[in-house]
């Protein structure tokens, strides 16, 4: 395998929040950035989500991991992965910070399970 494949990698994950209308389908390439990374940009955020600096980050590095999800805006538009679609559809940075440490999660999981069967 090449380096290139590894960062190309993608894991489909389903992030729940509660029940079967409350989910989030995504896929993340956990190689492009660390999980010890997300954490601590969430940790970041939840110091000071209005710190630009830190926006850009979370911002960047989700749209460098995350390939493809299926959250909406209000008016049932795919949200596209950019820094501008972020920005103009107003999706917290608290909001992306825990969906990429839950998805380096659900991915640690499927790797585990992958191992046990």
């Amino acid at each position: 395998m090449k380096l290139g494949q590894l960062r190309e990698k993608t894991f489909p994950v389903v992030i729940d929040f509660g029940g079967p209308d409350e989910t989030i389908k995504m896929s993340l390439r956990p190689h492009v950035d660390g999980q010890a990374e997300a954490k601590a940009l969430k940790e970041r955020i939840d110091a000071s989500e209005d710190d630009q600096e830190t926006i850009d980050l979370i911002q960047g590095k989700f749209c460098r991991t995350v390939t493809r999800w299926d959250l909406q805006d209000d008016a049932g538009n795919e949200i596209p992965l950019t820094v501008e679609g972020l920005t103009a559809a107003n999706v917290p940075v608290s909001v992306l910070g825990d969906l990429l440490v839950r998805g380096y999660d659900e991915v640690a999981n499927i790797k585990k399970r992958g191992r046990r069967g």
